[in-house]
Parts: C-alpha cells; sequence; structure tokens
C-alpha cells in the first residue's frame, strides 16, 4: 500500500490488504473473512500478539526516547566538535 499501515497489517498474516480506494476489494475481503471464522480468528490473535510484540504504548514510548537521545547525542557530539579551536 505504501503507508504506514503495510508496516502494522501483514497480508494474509494479521490481516488482509485491500486496493486503496477499491470499494470491490473491500467487499472480497470482509466476505473472506466472514465466511471463514477460523481465518478470521487466526489473524485476530497473530494481530493482537504483532500489537503487543511492537506497538504498546510502553514500547512506543521507549522508541522514541531513544530516538530523541540518538539524535540528541548527535547534536551535541555535533555542536562541541564545532566549538573545539582546531
Amino acid at each position: 500500500v505504501g503507508s504506514g499501515s503495510s508496516h502494522i497489517n501483514i497480508d494474509e498474516t494479521t490481516g488482509l490488504v485491500v486496493t486503496p480506494g477499491c470499494p470491490r476489494s473491500l467487499r472480497v475481503a470482509m466476505q473472506r473473512l466472514h465466511a471463514d471464522a477460523a481465518m478470521a480468528d487466526r489473524y485476530g490473535k497473530a494481530a493482537l500478539e504483532r500489537f503487543q510484540q511492537r506497538f504498546t504504548g510502553q514500547l512506543m514510548g521507549k522508541r522514541y526516547a531513544e530516538i530523541y537521545r540518538s539524535t540528541l547525542g548527535r547534536r551535541t557530539a555535533g555542536s562541541r566538535a564545532l566549538e573545539s579551536p582546531a
């Protein structure tokens, strides 16, 4: 799909990917899920597991904090290099 949802949902593992802007594609996917309760259940369980492993608030907070620390560390190191006499 080329959006963040491609990273979150894995086609045929945690759900179904449909063609953006295509109501028919969405209808077909919804019919598949409705017709196959076991598949829908399997995708739902896999999606919950993926969420718990990658996307909880706590995990996302830690990742953002790591990015901020890393960015600040590079900025601080770069600032020191500019201030040092050559």
